[in-house]
């Protein structure tokens, strides 16, 4: 059930039984007076890292919330998922990676100039300014654009300087690597007046990390049942309607994904379900 990187909700955020989410949007509607998307955009996503040390008997997980961005310990009882999500804005400010050569398990601080942290394959470097922040540029485009990963195994980050949490013993956080085979800068942003060479990395591959909850992700709805054709069977005396029932990955869902769930987180006018 508990499965790396996957998104799960809290059903006391939800609000409502989780089953009731198999309803049609229009019965949906009709018993909680709101859209399944509403009721979505109130519960906070938990990305699974991995399990941890039982408390009081019960046996618990890490999880990064996109709330605070760190991975913490929580008991399982009360998730529910795993459950499809997305993305709903592409931030403006990119960390910097470079691969790296030394091995490591864990997030850490190397002589207070680079985090040092795997994707769970690679090693990876982030260069650190200040002593508390990771180096940043601003690209051109939307990240999800390129080629891009979900991992459970980065660094955590906070605020909109890319502050890194912890010092002795740096926290762990969850977002995407993002491979670019060209990018572009545009030298009007200010964040890029510190690059002496950015016209040398116009049109280069790049390589970059992107903290999940500055992509601003939501849940979606599993499944999409709506209500299809009515058949008349007057041999027998009923009719029968029928419903159309499709599955949604449980997973990342890239912003295009061709659902009228995605569609509304951009423009309610495109997605039936808005509308009463």
């Amino acid at each position: 059930m508990w499965t790396e990187g996957a998104a799960y909700i809290d059903v006391g955020d939800l609000g409502i039984h989780p089953d009731d989410l198999d309803l049609t949007d229009a019965d949906f509607i009709t018993r909680h007076e709101k859209t399944k998307m509403q009721a979505l955009s109130r519960c906070p996503l938990y990305f699974y890292v991995r399990k941890t040390t039982k408390k009081a008997g019960q046996p618990r997980g890490m999880f990064v919330c996109t709330t605070t961005g760190v991975a913490a310990a929580r008991h399982y009882e009360g998730l529910w998922g795993p459950v499809p999500w997305t993305s709903t804005t592409s931030p403006s400010r990119w960390l910097m990676i470079q691969p790296d050569e030394e091995p490591v398990d864990k997030p850490s601080l190397r002589n207070n100039q680079q985090l040092h942290f795997s994707d769970g394959d690679d090693p990876y470097t982030i260069n650190v300014r200040w002593g508390t922040t990771g180096q940043y540029i601003v690209p051109e485009g939307n990240f999800y654009d390129h080629d891009c990963r979900f991992i459970t195994t980065a660094p955590a980050f906070q605020n909109q300087n890319m502050k890194f949490r912890g010092k002795k013993k740096i926290k762990t956080g969850a977002g995407f690597m993002v491979r670019a085979e060209q990018i572009n800068y545009s030298p009007r942003e200010y964040d890029n007046h510190r690059f002496k060479d950015l016209e040398d990395r116009q049109g280069k591959p790049s390589e970059f990390y992107i903290p999940v909850q500055y992509t601003r992700p939501r849940a979606i709805p599993p499944s999409t049942k709506a209500t299809g054709i009515t058949l008349n069977y007057p041999i027998k005396g009923f009719l029968l309607t029928l419903n159309e029932e499709v599955a949604i990955p449980r997973q990342y869902l890239h912003p295009s994904y061709d659902n009228d769930y995605m569609k509304s987180l951009y423009d309610p006018r495109h997605s039936e379900y808005y509308k009463k």
